[in-house]
């Protein structure tokens, strides 16, 4: 972007890449006036094998999120999703360890249920 004063300015919008987002299955449960998610999975059977009928959710990139994903190295979809305070404890060694060792990344997200009108996700294979 230009600035008539200060010539070429980077353009601080384009720079920050888009939040990734993901359609889901999840399991969900009074917390509030809003539901809390578990059993979240690209797959409806993983979130029906933690029993209950499964529902469809958006996950999404957030640093403010309050779950935290797991997407291993050569993936682009998470393949473990957990609250924040609960992760790490999926990690016997830590997931700082798994980062270091290139085996993956560890991603802060949000879910939410998916809008109505949204078709419910096909499952990933």
């Amino acid at each position: 972007m230009l600035c008539p004063n200060r010539g070429a300015q980077p353009d601080t919008a384009a720079a920050q890449p888009a939040a990734r987002s993901w359609d889901m299955w999840a399991l969900a449960r009074a917390k509030g006036d809003s539901p809390a998610f578990y059993g979240i999975g690209s797959h409806r059977r993983y979130a029906e094998m933690h029993g209950g009928a499964p529902v469809p959710v958006i996950v999404t990139e957030d640093p403010d999120g309050d779950m935290l994903g797991w997407i291993e190295a050569g993936n682009d979809t998470p393949v473990m999703i957990q609250h924040r305070r609960i992760f790490e404890i999926q990690f016997p060694g830590g997931s700082k360890a798994k980062v270091e060792r290139n085996h993956g990344v560890v991603v802060p997200l949000r879910v939410e249920a998916a809008p109505p009108t949204t078709d419910p996700p096909k499952d990933l294979s």
